[in-house]
């Protein structure tokens, strides 16, 4: 049995500042092409980072849509 598992690394924010929907979804659609480009070529990715990074990007332009739609 390998003993060489260790734990995810933690992350912790030491500062934060607010995003408008518009941005965060700019930031994550480049992250998420970012990610896509650099793993293009592994074979067997795990896909649950893409997959849940691709639902965020979707329900910020459900939001995006919804706030238009109101002013």
């Amino acid at each position: 049995m390998d003993d060489t598992a260790r734990p995810p690394v933690r992350l912790q924010a030491i500062s934060s500042k607010p995003l408008s929907l518009k941005d965060t979804q700019v930031h994550v659609d480049g992250f998420l092409s970012d990610l896509n480009s650099r793993n293009a070529f592994v074979k067997g990715l795990d896909s649950t980072t893409t997959s849940q990074l691709e639902k965020l990007s979707k329900a910020l332009r459900e939001e995006r849509a919804r706030e238009r739609k109101e002013r």
